[in-house]
């Protein structure tokens, strides 16, 4: 069982995507710091009249990285659901397939929940999307927030594999900077890296930039986005 753990983005790129696409169970890491400027709350979009991005933040409120992501709450006082409706169609609303972002985001702002913090938000964001393009179909989803606190770093990682049983563990590249290789082969559990790629697609604003919301994608492909996906695994 391949196993994916991370903290919770808001409507990722497509690189979390794809990675999620090829796991067997997806854990929700947000039991861990918030740190400010991370894609918890925030992601890219491309506007198409000064052909630059933008970025579409859910405001914190009292944000402190004293507290963990599960434990940040948005500023309910900010409308931020009705802006981030308004970027979107200035961003998308001349794309062939605007209708179904516009759609997506509906769904999403009426699952919200005045009790959800922001990673929860940021969950929610990425299962509604899953859905939408039928990725992860047969994929378990698990809250891991409160699994081995008494653990940090890697030690942690393993443990919580180990709990649910897993033999192959799929990391970001950015694991290779902090994940300690040798605990892996002293548990038995594979460690493989996602090597991040997608097949350029027609952006309507000319050029291609890749790190921004799956919404692009949905935008300008449709329910084809996941058939752009071009991500590879190697073994740690």
């Amino acid at each position: 069982m391949r196993v994916m753990i991370s903290q919770s983005m808001y409507f990722p790129w497509h690189g979390f995507l794809s990675q999620i696409s090829m796991c067997d169970l997806y854990i929700q890491y947000d039991g861990v710091r918030y740190s400010k400027g991370s894609f918890t709350n925030r992601v890219q979009v491309q506007l198409p009249d000064r052909s630059e991005i933008s970025w579409m933040t859910i405001p914190i409120k009292r944000a402190s990285l004293v507290k963990n992501i599960c434990q940040t709450f948005p500023d309910k006082t900010k409308p931020w659901p009705r802006e981030h409706s308004g970027l979107l169609k200035h961003a998308y609303g001349g794309t062939s397939n605007y209708e179904m972002v516009k759609d997506l985001f509906v769904t999403f702002s009426n699952s919200l929940d005045v009790e959800f913090d922001v990673g929860s938000i940021a969950l929610n964001s990425t299962r509604i999307v899953c859905d939408y393009l039928g990725i992860g179909k047969s994929l378990g989803w698990i809250n891991g927030n409160d699994l081995y606190n008494e653990l940090s770093g890697t030690q942690r990682v393993i443990a919580i594999l180990e709990h649910f049983g897993a033999n192959r563990y799929l990391s970001g590249l950015g694991g290779k900077n902090y994940l300690e290789t040798e605990l892996f082969e002293k548990s038995g559990i594979t460690l493989e890296y996602m090597s991040y790629g997608v097949k350029q697609y027609p952006q309507m604003f000319g050029g291609f930039k890749s790190e921004v919301s799956i919404l692009d994608m949905i935008a300008h492909l449709g329910v084809e986005a996941p058939n752009y996906f071009a991500s590879t695994i190697e073994r740690g």
